[in-house]
């Protein structure tokens, strides 16, 4: 192509509207697709740089709901803003699709499910057999190919997260389907990259596995001295700690402190260590000019005080700890909800958008119907999906569960019958059911929810019409695993088809976690003073988290009070504020200018 690559997308708009090689169906399609993201950018045409990484992740990005599209039309969109892209060299070409001939292949690909997550596979598949790759030689460097291939000729930024499904579904694919290839895939961008602890001295790596061990187990009642520990933390603090630590050695050995020095538990509270570990992320980060530090860094500011309460440092070394480490301010708001969540209630604050999500469970249990039983469309008819229809049904079950008791997802997902989840039978009078959480997996603290009306008719459909249709039905589990029986739904699993469920009906992501954050803001909405039915119902043992956490709504609620106080005064007090004509005494005689009687007027 002789003529130059458009910089803007007013210039796309431009070449779009003059070049005679478009067809009038692509002229049309990708006008509208420019347009759109335009419209995402929310700036003039001329100011919006084109490319294909930033341009394809910023439509990427928008669940359809959010610009009032249906997904089928913002499918259209991507293709067309696609097209355009590789018109003007932006992108590069697919290679042309090719059936699959190779007769090993085709014997898998008859085994595949029919369904849409295992499409992530064929496409793979097909990459594979065009290039005349048998199953028996898959290995990493041809999955690491795909991937560079794809980011090649669809751009975006979701290659990472393209991956990771990829991944997982193949690895079901290696479970369910006879001599499909165990080619070893693992995710091409780690998740964590700071060394391991036994990477480090042994005394320090010993040291650092009795501490984790000693926070999780109950204290010794018979023990003289006095409790390091009140009460054992969760498994998922453990984890948590085991992070911090090894991010603060990461730091301080990059930021150049020697591994002989690393040697002892101990090291973790040396100030000169301290302060290299930090520096060294808050510069890998940017954050030095800030002089802030984000969330993931305070996962080390909380692990320091973990360790420093485990060895029991003196009244003077705790002193100075605390001074180092009060200088550290975190970058979001610390007395308000972080910035996500803040969207978050921003966004529900319409009432069209709070009315959707507070009637989605029920939407989505109508479609769950319709998945059950077929449906026809435009004269097609669509064969049932009873798998998916389940799926989506326990979805909707969840999100009914976060509404009126928000747990954590952990907890979500490892309900079960009988236990954490207690119903009546049905027949056996008035329906009536409970949430008992005996221990959070967090906090540790209990929970007890009584389930509404509505609530329990959901559950009882889900349990009667839909989880029948899962399998390992037959187990305990609220929500069953396709593993097995002993396992549930896996919790990341869960979790992401919450987010992407809400983001597909509503246009915001909303993820389990939020759900706290939602109910904190009803609950004070309705009555900004029960602060305490906040500790409660979200398991915080003191006020200071609630008080944290959800101070904002309380205040807005107090300045709406405010407000409408001075307007109610305003309007009982208007005749008062009148202006008072002033009545001059008979026989007075006016000042002049400079103050003389009878000066000039």
């Amino acid at each position: 192509m002789n003529q130059p690559i458009p910089r803007t997308i007013a210039e796309a708009l431009q070449r779009v509207a003059t070049d005679s090689t478009i067809t009038p169906g692509y002229r049309r399609q990708w006008r509208v697709a420019l347009s759109t993201l335009a419209r995402l950018h929310d700036r003039p045409a001329e100011t919006i740089a084109l490319n294909s990484r930033e341009s394809i992740a910023l439509m990427e990005s928008d669940a359809p709901a959010a610009l009032g599209l249906s997904a089928g039309s913002m499918a259209n969109y991507r293709a067309g803003l696609r097209g355009a892209l590789r018109h003007f060299g932006l992108l590069a070409r697919p290679a042309q699709r090719a059936s699959v001939q190779d007769p090993a292949w085709l014997a898998l690909l008859e085994q595949l499910p029919p369904m849409r997550e295992f499409e992530r596979v064929r496409a793979f598949v097909q990459w594979l057999a065009q290039g005349n790759i048998r199953p028996a030689m898959v290995n990493q460097t041809h999955l690491d190919a795909f991937l560079k291939h794809r980011e090649a000729t669809r751009g975006g930024s979701k290659q990472v997260s393209h991956a990771r499904r990829l991944i997982s579904v193949w690895r079901r694919a290696v479970q369910d389907i006879p001599g499909w290839p165990q080619a070893g895939l693992v995710n091409p961008k780690p998740a964590q990259l700071s060394l391991p602890l036994d990477a480090y001295p042994a005394p320090l790596s010993e040291e650092a596995e009795t501490y984790l061990a000693a926070i999780a187990a109950p204290p010794d009642i018979f023990d003289d001295k006095p409790a390091t520990n009140r009460r054992p933390v969760s498994p998922a603090t453990v984890a948590s700690r085991r992070h911090g630590v090894r991010i603060l050695l990461q730091g301080a050995h990059e930021g150049g402190i020697p591994m002989e020095r690393l040697n002892q538990l101990r090291c973790l509270l040396d100030l000169d260590i301290l302060k290299a570990s930090f520096r060294w992320h808050m510069a890998r980060k940017g954050l030095l000019a800030d002089k802030k530090i984000d969330a993931h860094l305070m996962t080390v500011v909380a692990t320091v005080f973990s360790v420093a309460n485990y060895l029991q440092i003196s009244a003077d070394e705790r002193q100075q700890l605390k001074a180092f480490l009060d200088r550290l301010e975190l970058k979001a708001q610390p007395d308000g909800l972080i910035d996500r969540y803040e969207r978050i209630l921003a966004a529900l604050d319409d009432i069209r958008t709070r009315a959707m999500l507070l009637h989605l469970p029920r939407r989505l249990m109508q479609q769950a119907y319709r998945l059950r039983n077929g449906w026809t469309h435009k004269g097609i008819d669509h064969a049932p999906q009873p798998k998916k229809a389940a799926w989506l049904a326990g979805i909707a079950i969840a999100i009914e569960i976060e509404l009126h008791a928000p747990l954590r997802v952990n907890d979500l997902g490892h309900l079960r019958l009988g236990q954490e989840l207690r119903l009546t039978p049905p027949g056996k009078g008035r329906a009536a059911g409970t949430l008992h959480l005996e221990r959070s997996s967090k906090t540790g603290r209990g929970l007890q929810v009584p389930l509404q009306p509505e609530s329990l008719a959901l559950l009882h459909e889900y349990l009667e019409q839909f989880r029948p249709l899962l399998p390992y039905a037959n187990g305990i589990w609220l929500f069953p695993g396709e593993v097995s029986a002993d396992l549930p739904r896996a919790i990341t699993g869960l979790g992401t088809a919450i987010t992407e469920t809400i983001s597909q009906y509503l246009g915001i992501r909303i993820n389990p976690h939020a759900f706290r954050a939602i109910a904190g803001a009803l609950i004070l909405e309705a009555n900004p003073n029960a602060i305490d039915d906040v500790r409660a119902l979200l398991g915080h043992s003191t006020f200071v988290t609630a008080l944290r956490f959800y101070r904002r709504f309380s205040t807005r609620e107090a300045a709406n009070r405010l407000g409408q106080a001075i307007s109610g005064l305003r309007r009982s007090s208007r005749h008062l504020a009148q202006p008072v004509p002033r009545v001059r005494a008979k026989g007075t005689i006016r000042k002049g200018r400079r103050g003389q009687k009878g000066g000039p007027r």
